[in-house]
Protein backbone atom coordinates (compact mmCIF):
# COMPACT_ATOMS: atom_id res chain seq x y z
CA UNK A 1 0.00 0.00 0.00
CA UNK A 2 1.40 3.42 -0.98
CA UNK A 3 2.11 5.82 1.83
CA UNK A 4 0.22 9.07 1.60
CA UNK A 5 2.47 12.00 2.43
CA UNK A 6 0.97 15.07 4.16
CA UNK A 7 0.44 18.18 1.96
CA UNK A 8 3.05 20.86 2.60
CA UNK A 9 1.66 24.31 3.34
CA UNK A 10 3.95 26.99 1.99
CA UNK A 11 3.77 30.44 3.64
CA UNK A 12 5.62 33.75 3.24
CA UNK A 13 9.01 34.09 4.81
CA UNK A 14 9.89 37.09 6.96
CA UNK A 15 12.20 38.39 4.26
CA UNK A 16 9.45 38.23 1.64
CA UNK A 17 7.06 40.13 3.89
CA UNK A 18 9.67 42.81 4.55
CA UNK A 19 10.34 43.16 0.82
CA UNK A 20 6.64 43.61 0.08
CA UNK A 21 6.30 46.20 2.86
CA UNK A 22 9.33 48.05 1.51
CA UNK A 23 7.88 48.07 -2.02
CA UNK A 24 4.54 49.39 -0.74
CA UNK A 25 6.34 52.10 1.28
CA UNK A 26 8.29 53.19 -1.81
CA UNK A 27 5.11 53.33 -3.90
CA UNK A 28 3.36 55.42 -1.22
CA UNK A 29 6.41 57.69 -1.02
CA UNK A 30 6.24 58.20 -4.79
CA UNK A 31 2.49 58.70 -4.82
CA UNK A 32 2.18 61.11 -1.87
CA UNK A 33 3.99 64.07 -3.50
CA UNK A 34 1.85 63.60 -6.61
CA UNK A 35 -1.32 63.66 -4.49
CA UNK A 36 -0.13 66.74 -2.62
CA UNK A 37 0.81 68.43 -5.88
CA UNK A 38 -2.63 67.67 -7.33
CA UNK A 39 -4.32 69.07 -4.23
CA UNK A 40 -2.22 72.24 -4.36
CA UNK A 41 -2.99 72.62 -8.06
CA UNK A 42 -6.69 72.46 -7.20
CA UNK A 43 -6.25 75.02 -4.41
CA UNK A 44 -4.33 77.35 -6.71
CA UNK A 45 -7.07 77.03 -9.31
CA UNK A 46 -9.69 77.92 -6.69
CA UNK A 47 -7.59 80.91 -5.64
CA UNK A 48 -7.36 81.94 -9.29
CA UNK A 49 -11.14 81.68 -9.58
CA UNK A 50 -11.63 83.79 -6.41
CA UNK A 51 -9.52 86.58 -7.87
CA UNK A 52 -11.25 86.26 -11.23
CA UNK A 53 -14.68 86.77 -9.67
CA UNK A 54 -13.44 89.71 -7.57
CA UNK A 55 -11.78 91.31 -10.58
CA UNK A 56 -14.90 91.01 -12.74
CA UNK A 57 -17.01 92.39 -9.89
CA UNK A 58 -14.68 95.39 -9.60
CA UNK A 59 -14.75 96.00 -13.35
CA UNK A 60 -18.55 95.77 -13.30
CA UNK A 61 -18.69 98.24 -10.39
CA UNK A 62 -16.48 100.63 -12.36
CA UNK A 63 -18.75 100.39 -15.40
CA UNK A 64 -21.76 101.30 -13.23
CA UNK A 65 -20.24 104.06 -11.08
CA UNK A 66 -17.63 105.44 -13.46
CA UNK A 67 -14.70 104.98 -11.08
CA UNK A 68 -13.20 102.11 -9.15
CA UNK A 69 -14.18 101.74 -5.49
CA UNK A 70 -12.42 104.15 -3.19
CA UNK A 71 -9.40 102.31 -1.82
CA UNK A 72 -9.20 104.07 1.55
CA UNK A 73 -12.30 106.09 2.46
CA UNK A 74 -12.19 108.19 5.62
CA UNK A 75 -15.24 109.01 7.74
CA UNK A 76 -15.97 110.22 11.26
CA UNK A 77 -16.47 107.50 13.81
CA UNK A 78 -18.82 109.64 15.92
CA UNK A 79 -20.87 112.52 14.55
CA UNK A 80 -20.00 114.70 17.56
CA UNK A 81 -16.22 114.07 17.36
CA UNK A 82 -14.17 115.83 14.71
CA UNK A 83 -11.80 112.93 14.06
CA UNK A 84 -11.57 110.74 10.96
CA UNK A 85 -11.10 106.98 10.82
CA UNK A 86 -10.61 104.45 8.04
CA UNK A 87 -13.89 103.15 6.66
CA UNK A 88 -15.07 100.19 4.55
CA UNK A 89 -12.89 98.26 2.11
CA UNK A 90 -13.00 97.76 -1.66
CA UNK A 91 -14.49 94.32 -1.02
CA UNK A 92 -17.43 95.83 0.86
CA UNK A 93 -18.09 98.15 -2.09
CA UNK A 94 -18.34 95.29 -4.60
CA UNK A 95 -20.54 93.00 -2.48
CA UNK A 96 -23.60 93.59 -4.73
CA UNK A 97 -21.54 92.54 -7.77
CA UNK A 98 -20.56 89.35 -5.89
CA UNK A 99 -24.20 88.33 -5.31
CA UNK A 100 -24.01 89.57 -1.73
CA UNK A 101 -26.68 92.27 -1.90
CA UNK A 102 -28.33 91.06 1.33
CA UNK A 103 -25.06 91.44 3.26
CA UNK A 104 -24.44 94.84 1.64
CA UNK A 105 -27.90 95.98 2.77
CA UNK A 106 -27.01 95.34 6.41
CA UNK A 107 -24.49 98.21 6.35
CA UNK A 108 -25.45 101.70 7.46
CA UNK A 109 -23.26 103.93 5.30
CA UNK A 110 -24.32 107.02 7.24
CA UNK A 111 -21.86 105.84 9.89
CA UNK A 112 -18.37 104.40 9.91
CA UNK A 113 -17.98 100.66 9.32
CA UNK A 114 -16.56 100.42 12.85
CA UNK A 115 -19.75 101.77 14.43
CA UNK A 116 -21.80 99.38 16.51
CA UNK A 117 -24.53 99.32 13.86
CA UNK A 118 -22.08 97.85 11.35
CA UNK A 119 -19.79 95.53 13.25
CA UNK A 120 -21.90 92.47 12.44
CA UNK A 121 -20.33 92.44 8.99
CA UNK A 122 -16.89 91.71 10.46
CA UNK A 123 -18.13 88.37 11.75
CA UNK A 124 -19.19 87.18 8.30
CA UNK A 125 -16.56 85.03 6.60
CA UNK A 126 -16.61 84.96 2.80
CA UNK A 127 -14.92 82.02 1.06
CA UNK A 128 -14.13 84.00 -2.09
CA UNK A 129 -11.91 86.31 0.00
CA UNK A 130 -9.81 83.44 1.34
CA UNK A 131 -7.16 81.48 -0.53
CA UNK A 132 -7.58 77.76 0.26
CA UNK A 133 -3.76 77.43 0.52
CA UNK A 134 -3.57 80.17 3.18
CA UNK A 135 -3.64 78.48 6.62
CA UNK A 136 -5.50 80.33 9.35
CA UNK A 137 -7.18 82.90 7.12
CA UNK A 138 -10.59 81.30 7.71
CA UNK A 139 -10.17 81.42 11.50
CA UNK A 140 -12.53 83.77 13.33
CA UNK A 141 -10.99 85.86 16.09
CA UNK A 142 -12.34 88.31 18.65
CA UNK A 143 -10.88 91.83 18.52
CA UNK A 144 -11.49 95.04 20.38
CA UNK A 145 -12.43 97.86 18.04
CA UNK A 146 -13.19 101.50 18.74
CA UNK A 147 -16.95 101.15 18.97
CA UNK A 148 -18.58 99.24 20.65
CA UNK A 149 -15.71 97.11 21.96
CA UNK A 150 -15.28 93.40 21.25
CA UNK A 151 -16.34 92.07 17.87
CA UNK A 152 -15.89 88.90 15.84
CA UNK A 153 -13.45 89.31 12.97
CA UNK A 154 -12.84 87.48 9.69
CA UNK A 155 -9.88 87.99 7.37
CA UNK A 156 -8.83 87.97 3.71
CA UNK A 157 -5.94 86.66 1.60
CA UNK A 158 -6.46 89.31 -1.10
CA UNK A 159 -5.83 93.02 -1.43
CA UNK A 160 -6.14 95.86 -3.92
CA UNK A 161 -3.13 97.39 -5.68
CA UNK A 162 -2.06 100.66 -4.08
CA UNK A 163 1.05 100.96 -6.27
CA UNK A 164 4.77 101.05 -5.60
CA UNK A 165 4.45 102.09 -1.97
CA UNK A 166 2.10 102.92 0.86
CA UNK A 167 1.92 105.73 3.39
CA UNK A 168 1.85 104.45 6.94
CA UNK A 169 0.28 107.03 9.27
CA UNK A 170 0.34 109.69 6.54
CA UNK A 171 -3.03 111.01 5.51
CA UNK A 172 -2.11 114.48 4.26
CA UNK A 173 -2.97 115.40 0.65
CA UNK A 174 0.63 116.06 -0.48
CA UNK A 175 1.98 112.54 0.11
CA UNK A 176 -1.22 111.04 -1.27
CA UNK A 177 -0.56 112.76 -4.59
CA UNK A 178 2.42 110.43 -5.03
CA UNK A 179 0.32 107.26 -4.88
CA UNK A 180 0.60 105.54 -8.26
CA UNK A 181 -1.62 102.45 -7.97
CA UNK A 182 -5.36 101.99 -8.35
CA UNK A 183 -6.51 102.19 -4.73
CA UNK A 184 -5.41 104.60 -2.01
CA UNK A 185 -6.72 107.24 0.35
CA UNK A 186 -9.75 108.96 -1.21
CA UNK A 187 -8.93 107.45 -4.62
CA UNK A 188 -11.34 107.62 -7.56
CA UNK A 189 -9.47 105.84 -10.35
CA UNK A 190 -11.12 105.65 -13.77
CA UNK A 191 -10.28 103.13 -16.45
CA UNK A 192 -9.04 106.04 -18.57
CA UNK A 193 -6.49 106.84 -15.86
CA UNK A 194 -4.74 103.51 -16.44
CA UNK A 195 -2.61 104.70 -19.34
CA UNK A 196 -0.13 101.84 -18.91
CA UNK A 197 -2.91 99.52 -20.12
CA UNK A 198 -5.44 97.53 -18.13
CA UNK A 199 -3.73 94.26 -19.15
CA UNK A 200 -0.42 95.57 -17.76
CA UNK A 201 -1.65 96.88 -14.40
CA UNK A 202 -2.31 94.90 -11.25
CA UNK A 203 -5.82 95.19 -9.83
CA UNK A 204 -5.72 92.66 -6.98
CA UNK A 205 -3.12 90.33 -5.56
CA UNK A 206 -2.41 87.73 -2.92
CA UNK A 207 -1.02 88.40 0.53
CA UNK A 208 -0.61 85.37 2.81
CA UNK A 209 -2.34 85.95 6.12
CA UNK A 210 -0.87 82.74 7.53
CA UNK A 211 2.64 84.25 7.55
CA UNK A 212 1.75 86.48 10.51
CA UNK A 213 2.22 85.31 14.06
CA UNK A 214 -0.83 85.00 16.32
CA UNK A 215 -0.72 88.55 17.64
CA UNK A 216 -0.21 90.23 14.26
CA UNK A 217 -2.72 87.93 12.57
CA UNK A 218 -5.39 89.23 14.93
CA UNK A 219 -4.91 92.88 13.99
CA UNK A 220 -4.16 92.83 10.26
CA UNK A 221 -5.91 91.78 7.05
CA UNK A 222 -9.47 92.56 8.25
CA UNK A 223 -11.60 92.00 5.16
CA UNK A 224 -14.11 94.81 5.67
CA UNK A 225 -11.81 97.75 6.49
CA UNK A 226 -9.78 99.93 4.17
CA UNK A 227 -6.47 100.26 6.03
CA UNK A 228 -3.34 99.76 3.95
CA UNK A 229 -2.44 96.84 6.19
CA UNK A 230 -5.86 95.24 5.76
CA UNK A 231 -7.04 95.24 2.15
CA UNK A 232 -4.35 97.03 0.11
CA UNK A 233 -0.93 95.83 -1.07
CA UNK A 234 2.11 97.47 -2.68
CA UNK A 235 5.22 96.34 -4.55
CA UNK A 236 7.79 98.14 -2.42
CA UNK A 237 9.11 94.72 -1.44
CA UNK A 238 9.71 91.76 -3.75
CA UNK A 239 7.13 89.01 -3.97
CA UNK A 240 7.30 86.51 -1.08
CA UNK A 241 9.62 88.79 0.87
CA UNK A 242 9.29 86.45 3.88
CA UNK A 243 11.99 84.38 2.20
CA UNK A 244 14.31 87.40 2.09
CA UNK A 245 13.46 89.39 5.23
CA UNK A 246 13.96 88.40 8.86
CA UNK A 247 10.69 87.45 10.51
CA UNK A 248 9.92 90.49 12.64
CA UNK A 249 6.56 91.59 14.00
CA UNK A 250 5.69 94.67 15.98
CA UNK A 251 5.57 98.34 15.09
CA UNK A 252 4.23 98.77 11.56
CA UNK A 253 6.69 101.63 11.01
CA UNK A 254 9.36 98.94 10.74
CA UNK A 255 9.65 98.29 6.98
CA UNK A 256 10.30 94.60 7.56
CA UNK A 257 7.08 94.39 9.54
CA UNK A 258 5.19 96.10 6.76
CA UNK A 259 6.67 93.66 4.24
CA UNK A 260 4.73 90.86 5.88
CA UNK A 261 1.55 92.90 6.18
CA UNK A 262 1.40 94.77 2.88
CA UNK A 263 3.75 92.95 0.53
CA UNK A 264 2.57 90.26 -1.87
CA UNK A 265 2.93 86.64 -0.81
CA UNK A 266 1.27 83.24 -0.94
CA UNK A 267 1.68 79.61 0.02
CA UNK A 268 1.56 78.48 -3.60
CA UNK A 269 4.95 77.04 -4.61
CA UNK A 270 7.06 79.61 -6.42
CA UNK A 271 4.79 82.62 -6.75
CA UNK A 272 1.41 84.34 -6.44
CA UNK A 273 -1.80 84.92 -8.35
CA UNK A 274 -2.62 88.44 -9.54
CA UNK A 275 -5.74 89.89 -11.13
CA UNK A 276 -5.36 92.66 -13.69
CA UNK A 277 -7.50 95.68 -14.42
CA UNK A 278 -8.90 94.01 -17.55
CA UNK A 279 -10.33 91.19 -15.40
CA UNK A 280 -7.72 88.57 -16.29
CA UNK A 281 -5.78 86.55 -13.70
CA UNK A 282 -2.20 85.32 -14.06
CA UNK A 283 0.26 83.43 -11.88
CA UNK A 284 3.65 85.14 -11.51
CA UNK A 285 6.82 83.46 -10.32
CA UNK A 286 8.58 85.06 -7.37
CA UNK A 287 11.70 85.26 -9.56
CA UNK A 288 10.07 88.07 -11.59
CA UNK A 289 12.41 90.99 -12.20
CA UNK A 290 12.24 93.50 -9.32
CA UNK A 291 14.43 96.36 -8.18
CA UNK A 292 17.52 95.59 -6.12
CA UNK A 293 16.82 94.85 -2.48
CA UNK A 294 18.83 95.58 0.67
CA UNK A 295 18.02 93.06 3.45
CA UNK A 296 19.74 95.29 6.04
CA UNK A 297 17.22 98.09 5.69
CA UNK A 298 14.19 96.15 4.46
CA UNK A 299 13.94 98.56 1.52
CA UNK A 300 14.98 98.60 -2.13
CA UNK A 301 18.47 99.88 -2.87
CA UNK A 302 18.32 103.61 -3.61
CA UNK A 303 15.14 104.34 -1.62
CA UNK A 304 15.00 106.25 1.65
CA UNK A 305 11.90 107.21 3.57
CA UNK A 306 10.68 110.75 2.97
CA UNK A 307 7.61 112.04 4.89
CA UNK A 308 6.62 114.22 1.92
CA UNK A 309 7.38 111.64 -0.73
CA UNK A 310 6.76 109.07 0.74
CA UNK A 311 10.14 107.77 -0.45
CA UNK A 312 13.09 109.53 -1.97
CA UNK A 313 14.40 107.60 -4.97
CA UNK A 314 18.10 107.98 -5.73
CA UNK A 315 19.10 108.98 -9.26
CA UNK A 316 19.67 105.96 -11.45
CA UNK A 317 17.29 103.69 -9.50
CA UNK A 318 15.18 101.69 -11.90
CA UNK A 319 11.92 99.91 -11.18
CA UNK A 320 11.71 96.25 -12.00
CA UNK A 321 8.96 94.65 -14.05
CA UNK A 322 7.19 93.76 -10.82
CA UNK A 323 7.04 97.41 -9.73
CA UNK A 324 6.09 98.56 -13.25
CA UNK A 325 3.03 96.30 -13.20
CA UNK A 326 1.73 98.09 -10.10
CA UNK A 327 1.74 101.63 -11.54
CA UNK A 328 -1.27 102.93 -13.45
CA UNK A 329 0.53 105.59 -15.52
CA UNK A 330 4.27 105.11 -15.07
CA UNK A 331 4.93 104.98 -18.80
CA UNK A 332 6.93 101.77 -18.51
CA UNK A 333 7.11 99.59 -21.60
CA UNK A 334 6.70 95.92 -20.70
CA UNK A 335 7.33 93.39 -23.44
CA UNK A 336 5.66 90.01 -23.66
CA UNK A 337 8.98 88.31 -22.94
CA UNK A 338 9.06 90.06 -19.53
Amino acid sequence: MAKILPRRRRGFTLIEILVVIAIIAVLIGLLLPAVQSAREAARRMQCNNNLKQLALATVHYTEIVGTMPMGFPFQRMFTNVNRMYSNHSVFVSVLPQMDQQALFNTINFDGNVHNSANTTIFGVGLNFLQCPSDPGVAERRVVQILDPGDASMHYTSYAGNSGTWQLWFQQDPIPQAHMNGLFHLSSSTRMADITDGTSNTFLLGERAHGLLNKSSATWWHWWATANYGDTLFCTLWPMNSHRRVDELFGDSSDPRMAAYISGTSSFHPGGCNFAFADGSVRFFKESINAWAYDPRTGLPVGLTFDPAGPYRVAKGTTRGVFQALSTRSGGEVIGAED
